[in-house]
């Protein structure tokens, strides 16, 4: 058999190249056939407009303009994102693929997730996510949380005690409260004793220990936006491993607020070691000890204490914020609010137990929580990738291709980024009616409230998606449901929020760091949620 000459090497070499090629084509023509803004920059592609903007705001007009699936130009020549707010495509995603973690964070996704959590049950991918999260389960189950619940009590004992504390200081028997800060203290201190028997004495006295994690989660979470937060973001996308190791002001925050966490974890840890010999502990700490006791597979000390990090600060800071925009949002509802306390009092004399509060009797209190979830989801998006070509189904046709009927499929290619906005979901028109965007507690009381459309979604929590779903959802939902519904139901029993100001002005939701928002007062240009506060008259 002949040799190939030079001239046929690279006639095979070219239809090699030239394969390549069309099969990559291919691929950039199926992203280029979904709708979406042309690009506002060549440079910044669409990410300044997305990031310069109130959180979400610039998703859901795209969504509105172009429909459930969108494409936009990232910046730095990063290739392009696709926003998927369509229910079915969203559902498919988040099952995961036949082995539940076909799609994973992107690289920059989890080096800021290791840097912040450290090596936890978010960081995780594939079996090492798998076994983290079955070994956790145990610890956030109805009956661990029934067993950890006196830290809300005690919690909510602390909150009356430091309101009314603030009131009688005042000759006009009202306070003024940052919201923000106070409940986000207060979850703090729920996660430490609920977490780890350990008292962080956020509300009462503001201890050095616990400012030193609130304040390093601020800084790490909470950085100014503005140019230099762009950049960091975008240049994390672009050189995730590069930008791992940068001198930067945001990585140092994130690392510095890591360290402040791990050394009260390991103080903790110790603790809880020692004092399991002695007695049964009420923790979710003392109860992950104790299945490790039981043999099999175990979480190690670091994996242990990366998860405590985890729940400081992915658990506090989301309930926190989420506690506050109930108190903001029953400020500027004053009637809502009446009918919320007169049932507390009408069903359990405004001191409902625990099994009240979980059964629904406080159905008011329910369903204002459900719509501060609903319209103001704490994690504004979440980003998933997957490393082969994956098909997505749709649940209409995307508009370039209505001419070919049936084709509601979507084809994904490998290694592009796909950004599910939650509070786009849940306010979807088309699913949600077209009162979606607005905050009404009401929808959750009314016969026809909520509408057969949104049988659609995922169950989840009230089908609404903040808590995510599938083998990804969030652990600590009913830890976090449980929490809210106590702390809530014992000062609402006693204090009447209202607004500062003018309850017209509505505070502006941020997210600078594209991690957690922050309520903002667009008059001020400052975070918080400010708040005046006035006992109830018997």
């Amino acid at each position: 058999m002949s040799s190939l000459t030079w001239g046929q090497y690279l006639y095979i070499g070219g239809v090699f190249v030239a394969a390549i090629v069309l099969h990559r084509l291919r691929k950039r023509a199926s992203l280029l056939r979904i709708p979406g803004p042309r690009s506002a920059n060549w440079l910044l592609g669409n990410e300044w407009e997305i990031y310069n903007n109130v959180a979400g705001r610039v998703w859901n007009r795209w969504i509105d303009l172009y429909g459930p699936v969108v494409l936009y130009k990232n910046a730095f020549f990063n290739g392009y994102t696709v926003l998927l707010a369509d229910p079915i495509a969203v559902k498919s995603l988040l099952s995961d693929g036949p082995d539940g973690y076909t799609w994973h964070k992107p690289p920059f996704n989890r080096q800021t997730n290791e840097r912040l959590l450290g090596r936890g049950v978010i960081w995780a991918e594939g079996d090492d996510h798998r076994v983290q999260r079955r070994l956790l389960s145990p610890a956030f189950s109805p009956t661990s949380t029934r067993l950890v619940s006196d830290a809300f009590w005690e919690t909510a004992d602390n909150l009356k005690s430091v309101l009314q504390r603030q009131i009688d200081l005042d000759p006009a028997r009202t306070a003024r409260v940052n919201a923000a800060d106070l409940m986000s203290r207060a979850a703090l201190d729920v996660i430490g004793l609920a977490g780890f028997e350990h008292k962080f004495h956020a509300v009462l006295s503001a201890s050095r220990e616990a400012v030193s994690i609130t304040d390093g989660l601020h800084q790490a979470l909470g950085a100014p936006p503005g140019w230099r937060m762009f950049l960091t973001l975008n240049l994390a996308k672009s050189f995730p491993f590069i930008f791992n190791h940068a001198p930067l002001k945001a990585i140092q925050n994130q690392r510095a607020s890591k360290a402040s966490i791990d050394i009260v974890a390991y103080k903790v840890l110790a603790d809880a070691k020692k004092s399991l010999l002695e007695k049964d502990g009420k923790s979710i700490l003392s109860i992950l000890l104790q299945e490790s006791q039981k043999g099999g597979e175990k979480l190690s000390e670091k994996e242990i204490v990366d998860n405590f990090s985890t729940m400081i600060t992915a658990g506090h800071e989301t309930t926190g914020i989420t506690l506050s925009l109930i108190l903001y949002e029953l400020s500027r509802n004053q009637p809502f609010q009446d009918l919320l306390r007169k049932e507390l009092f009408a069903v359990g004399g405004g001191q409902l137990s625990f099994d009240d509060l979980q059964s629904g009797k406080a159905t008011h209190l329910d369903a204002v929580i459900k719509e501060v979830l609903r319209v103001y989801p704490a994690n504004i998006r979440i980003i998933r990738r997957a490393e082969t070509d994956q098909v997505l189904p749709l649940s209409q046709p995307l508009p370039s291709a209505k001419e070919r009927a049936g084709d509601t499929q979507l084809l994904i290619p490998a290694n592009t980024d796909v950004v599910i906005p939650l509070a786009a979901i849940n306010t979807l028109k088309s699913i949600w009616g077209p009162d979606a965007h607005l905050f009404k507690p009401e929808r959750w009381l009314e016969k026809d409230g909520i509408p057969e459309t949104v049988k659609v979604l995922p169950q989840g929590y009230e089908r609404i998606f903040t808590f995510v779903s599938g083998p990804r959802a969030c652990l600590g939902m009913r830890f976090a449901l449980a929490e809210m519904r106590v702390l809530l139901s014992q000062i609402l029993s006693s204090y009447i929020f209202t607004p500062i100001d003018d309850a017209n002005i509505p505070l502006d939701i941020v997210s600078p760091a594209q991690i957690m928002i922050r309520a903002q007062d667009p008059t001020r240009g400052i975070y918080g949620v400010p708040l005046r506060v006035r006992e109830v008259k018997n």
